[in-house]
């Protein structure tokens, strides 16, 4: 027996397939998206959250420098719990 073919059959088998571990199609939950402007505001949790989720949407617009993104994430961030 000629030792490559036996390294390379070794190898082969530790390799994982991937069609095991991608998921299928019909197994991934579909996500509705929620304009932000249709949450309605029913307490001032909401409210904030709503106000936070502006600010981000603006950054990602490019809308503040880096000075300014760098003060609102501090404060975004004093309303974050930790999970």
């Amino acid at each position: 027996m000629d030792p490559e073919n036996i390294v390379l059959s070794k190898v082969e088998e530790e390799i994982p397939k991937v069609e095991e571990e991608i998921p299928k199609v019909e197994e991934i939950p579909k996500v509705e998206k929620v304009r932000l402007v249709d949450v309605p505001v029913v307490n001032q949790d909401t409210a904030l959250n709503l106000m936070v989720s502006f600010l981000n949407t603006a950054q990602s617009r490019g809308v503040f420098n880096l000075e300014e993104s760098a003060k609102i994430w501090e404060c975004v961030r004093f309303f974050i719990i930790p999970k």
